[in-house]
């Protein structure tokens, strides 16, 4: 694990920082574009043919609805649905129920509530047929939100009292062309180019072992306690191990704050070198 040390970010930079998440740079209220994908297979009981509406704003709450196919009546059911955002971003997780019963789930984007989920509840028992309005769930989300809350995929799954899978459908948002204010552009540009005036950051550097007793070796160390950003530092670690190694594979990740997904699909032969790109 890495934490930054501390430092104290120039005024100028506070100051915009504070407006970007007041949402008080300027920034219009967003529109959002909604597409979606059927996420069932041959196993499930019902196809969302289309979803509506086409077009979501932020600053106001609409109500999304799917439409479809089902082969066999529905009694009962029970929900489960989550949202992510960019990079993998978990904004709304352990939101389900009963599926006659309305449920509100915050949208949380690194511990902040930017908005809410609905999930609209379904008159029971559902024909086999053609079906309209199912499923609904009602988007709330407030003006300015981050662009992590704007690119989004909500998983909405539904099963039947007996264990039949109903549907799964994922819902995607995505910011739709604006233009930012010149403000926001010139600020954001000089961050990115770590011209703010922003020194270069040391990194303090903690380790877990997180095998158990089904592992063959446990990490003991690791080193250096300390890294700084602007440059390149092997990390190395050290154990001990019970038994000889003719090879291996890995699988390498890295999550950063609020869990965004930073590295992925990182894996491969144990004996073979390999850059993955961190990304934010």
């Amino acid at each position: 694990m890495t934490k930054a040390m501390a430092k104290t970010l120039p005024l100028q930079g506070r100051a915009v920082l504070a407006s970007m998440i007041k949402g008080l740079v300027g920034a219009p209220e967003t529109n959002l574009a909604v597409t979606f994908a059927d996420c069932g297979d041959a196993s499930f009981h019902a196809k969302v043919t289309d979803v509506e509406p086409k077009q979501i704003a932020t600053g106001s709450t609409t109500d999304i609805t799917g439409a479809g196919h089902l082969d066999e009546d529905i009694s009962g059911a029970t929900f489960d649905m989550e949202m992510t955002g960019l990079g993998g971003l978990e904004l709304v997780q352990n939101c389900g129920g009963d599926g006659s019963q309305q449920k509100e789930c915050d949208i949380q984007a690194l511990g902040v509530k930017v908005g809410s989920l609905t999930y609209k509840p379904i008159t029971f028992p559902i024909k086999a047929g053609d079906i309209t309005g199912i499923p609904t769930v009602a988007a709330a989300l407030n003006s300015g939100i981050p662009a992590v809350a704007e690119s989004t995929t909500t998983t909405l799954k539904v099963t039947a009292s007996n264990g039949d899978k109903v549907f799964c459908v994922k819902i995607m948002t995505k910011a739709m062309a604006k233009t930012l204010p010149l403000q926001g552009q010139a600020v954001l540009a000089s961050m990115i180019k770590g011209s703010v005036g922003a020194p270069e950051t040391n990194l303090v550097v903690t380790f877990a072992d997180c095998g158990d007793a089904s592992y063959h070796a446990k990490v003991t160390d690791v080193e250096p306690k300390q890294i700084a950003t602007g440059s390149t530092t092997d990390i190395t670690g050290a154990g001990h191990l019970d038994e000889d190694i003719s090879g291996a594979t890995f699988d390498m990740e890295m999550t950063g704050l609020g869990g965004l997904k930073l590295v992925q699909n990182c894996g491969g032969d144990g004996s073979q070198q390999k850059e993955c790109d961190i990304q934010a």
